[in-house]
């Protein structure tokens, strides 16, 4: 019997190809295993103080997992190579950035966006194929019953104003009335929605609320109408830290007195530049100074492992994405597994984490649908010449 040659090696080919895209997350060589994650970020645009804030705290944990050998799953070993996409924090970006990970590079564990905009358009893709999506954004819409696979790392505004609204009438019980300001987006009018709700919860009156479209570098029109009004404090708590930053300024120059406060995260020497260091005098902002009051151990070690990496200036918006790649390999490991469906399960039913706020849990049901929203603690803070101060810290009540 004469073999066919030609037809053999084109059945081997096949195989090697459809053994490619089988497992194509784990990478085999002679001398280790790589397992592949997905990492959806703004890391250009006016969203890129909180991704590359978010990249390097994920580097971070890299760097510390693969230093001590990789990740343990099942007793073998897994170096941990993250594949980085810029979704420009705009959506039609990130779905094609969402596309390209789970289709092409075949990854099943996604570490997603600040943008909702982002999110929404991505979780079609990553919901259907099982990608475990550990994401941020504000939108509530983002995690719901429909979307088991999709689990919120970083605390919302709705948490996060829990802590922020109360402080607020206790430490500045002469304000009466807030002004809003947020994007015209999916995460706009969801922020809106959960200022509007804490607020008017905590006694304050909403005397304006308006929106305004991404990419606005002139505010002077929308902040002459705000100032008509003549509220007590600002509260833009959807916008990107560079938009923040502008209003700040700019609202500054039309002769405003009040407080401007935003429930997000900020690099104060960013803010500061943009807006100018008086006019960002006594900003409010639920960013943590890791040097400052109310650190743990953990945050002391995540500021040496940054200096050691980053140097000089250290940004303090970076550290509240270090749970991303922390609860994940937490939860592989326990797994013991490299199945998003298993992994999935063990974050479901763990009650807590260790992380570098101290215990962490998942909570969110009532609210949310589904036991998907991370449980940390809210710092606040103002920038007093130009530097943090921590004012005060809170742990969310989230069921």
């Amino acid at each position: 019997m004469v073999r066919n040659d030609k037809g053999f090696w084109a059945i081997m080919f096949l195989f090697f190809i459809v053994g490619i895209f089988c497992i194509p997350s784990v990478v085999f060589s002679s001398s280790e295993k790589v397992l592949k994650i997905g990492a959806i970020f703004p890391l250009s645009g006016r969203g890129a103080t909180w991704g590359l804030a978010a990249q390097k705290a994920i580097t971070i944990k890299q760097k510390e997992v693969n230093a001590r050998g990789g990740l343990n799953v099942g007793g073998e070993k897994y170096k941990i190579e993250i594949i980085w996409e810029d979704d420009k924090y705009n959506a039609a970006a990130g779905r094609m950035a969402a596309e390209k990970l789970v289709n092409r590079d075949r990854v099943k564990f996604i570490l997603g966006s600040q943008s909702s905009a982002v999110l929404l358009a991505a979780q079609p893709i990553t919901e259907p194929q099982q990608i475990l999506f550990l994401l941020n954004s504000y939108a509530k819409e983002v995690l719901s019953p429909e979307k088991p696979y999709s689990f919120r790392m970083v605390l919302t505004s709705n948490e996060i104003l829990q802590g922020m609204y109360p402080w607020m009438r206790q430490t500045y019980p002469q304000l009466k009335t807030v002004a809003l300001i947020e994007p015209n987006d999916a995460s706009g009018w969801s922020v809106e929605k959960d200022c509007r709700r804490v607020a008017e919860q905590n006694q304050f009156q909403v005397i304006f609320s308006q929106f305004y479209e991404r990419g606005t570098s002139d505010f002077y029109p929308l902040l002459s109408k705000l100032l008509a009004q003549k509220p007590d404090f600002i509260d833009f708590t959807g916008a990107p830290p560079g938009d923040q930053a502008l209003i700040t300024k700019q609202v500054r120059e039309l002769g405003y007195k009040g407080k401007t406060f935003a429930g997000t995260t900020i690099d104060p020497s960013e803010f500061c530049k943009i807006a100018g260091g008086q006019n960002a005098e006594g900003h409010i902002s639920n960013t943590h100074d890791l040097l400052g009051a109310y650190t743990t151990e953990g945050q002391q070690k995540y500021h040496e492992d940054y200096m050691a990496i980053y140097g000089k200036p250290f940004d303090p918006v970076t550290p509240k994405y270090h749970v991303y790649l922390d609860i994940l390999v937490q939860a592989i490991e326990k797994s013991g597994s490299l199945d998003p469906t298993k992994v999935k399960e063990t974050m479901e039913k763990a009650e807590e984490w260790s992380t570098i706020f101290g215990p962490t849990k998942f909570g969110g049901k009532e609210y949310y649908g589904i036991k998907r929203q991370v449980i940390t603690p809210v710092y606040i803070s103002e920038i007093v010449n130009g530097k943090l101060v921590n004012r005060g810290t809170m742990m969310p009540i989230l069921p």
